[in-house]
């Protein structure tokens, strides 16, 4: 940095020095001029040359002391702010194509890293931008609230399920998650399924929805629509239709399962704020599985006595993070 200094500064002193010679030399012109007033030729001539010279001077004058005012700390700190403001404009970034705005982010990650090689082909960088980025701009959830009922089937290996979400859809971009469902892991659920789901919001009341802004789907309405085609399946609803932010949406199934399986629970989209509660059996014990950033701020509550477990979480979770559970007999 300190040898391109210099070259600029002996530049510029070159432009001054040109500067002060042909201001000079068109001084002379004009002194020739007022010795010699016979030839008006010669004459014009001569101020013709001078006026050349004496802009050329004061031209190369100029770039030699603006070079060196422009190379003081000062103006090189206005320059990179004013730079640095017009990168960061949201119309400027906008005009770049999605290359280059990585390309940018890049460079971004670098500095703030200070690390030239972050991103190389088998960095972490570039996985990230093309898989995990990508949830920024994502439709998300709030204020998830999950109830479990857990009983004995009796004369059975069968644990009945009755299962109570309620989540509230936030917009991203100007639109919500386009569905909402109900996906059973394959033999996850044993016949006797139920499903009921409902959406709320404001701007349905006595419009699409009822007095309070509700929709209602029951099974018989979710088969009809081919929302759900077998019942111990799940249901996938499409809710494109009903793209409000801050949708309210409750889910209420009942559902068997084998006493001996793994459940769990996984966020399908980014998710913040998870308040669970699960009341089983006396004579069962549960055991769990996180799978999320247990440095996140959330607690825990078993009181085995009375059967009953909470967990809230009050953070975010990513798409496919969240809890395993199973129910064990007590003493085994």
């Amino acid at each position: 940095m300190k040898n391109s200094n210099n070259i600029k500064h002996r530049g510029a002193y070159v432009f001054i020095s040109i500067g002060i010679v042909l201001i000079l030399i068109s001084i002379l012109f004009h002194i020739v001029h007022l010795i010699d007033t016979q030839n008006k030729f010669l004459l014009q001539l001569n101020e013709i040359f001078a006026q050349i010279l004496s802009h050329l001077g004061i031209a190369s004058l100029a770039i030699g002391i603006i070079t060196i005012l422009f190379d003081t700390s000062h103006w090189t700190h206005y320059f990179e702010k004013r730079l640095s403001n017009i990168v960061s404009e949201k119309e400027y970034l906008q005009q770049l194509d999605t290359q280059s705005l990585i390309n940018l982010q890049t460079e971004v990650l670098k500095a703030y890293f200070k690390n030239d090689q972050i991103g190389g082909s088998d960095g972490f960088l570039n996985y990230y931008q093309k898989n995990i980025q990508a949830m920024i701009g994502m439709p998300f959830r709030t204020n998830i609230n999950v109830n479990l009922q857990v009983s004995h089937v009796p004369n059975s290996e069968k644990l009945k399920i009755k299962e109570t979400i309620s989540y509230i859809c936030m917009a991203n971009s100007g639109r919500i998650q386009d569905n909402v469902g109900y996906i059973p892991e394959l033999g996850e659920h044993d016949t006797e399924s139920f499903y009921f789901v409902s959406l709320q919001h404001e701007d349905f009341k006595n419009n699409v929805g009822d007095s309070t802004g509700t929709i209602k789907f029951d099974v018989a309405k979710l088969m009809e629509i081919q929302a759900c085609t077998d019942i111990n399946k799940g249901f996938n609803l499409d809710i494109k239709q009903y793209n409000k932010n801050g949708l309210n949406v409750f889910i209420r199934t009942d559902h068997l399962i084998n006493k001996h399986r793994f459940i769990g629970w996984r966020m399908s989209h980014p998710t913040r704020n998870l308040s669970a509660t699960i009341n089983f059996p006396l004579d069962l014990s549960l055991a769990k599985e996180f799978f999320f950033n247990e440095n996140d701020s959330y607690t825990e509550y078993m009181d085995a006595e009375n059967g009953t477990y909470s967990l809230n979480i009050n953070d975010w979770l990513l798409p496919d993070e969240g809890i395993t559970w199973q129910f064990i007999p007590k003493g085994t």
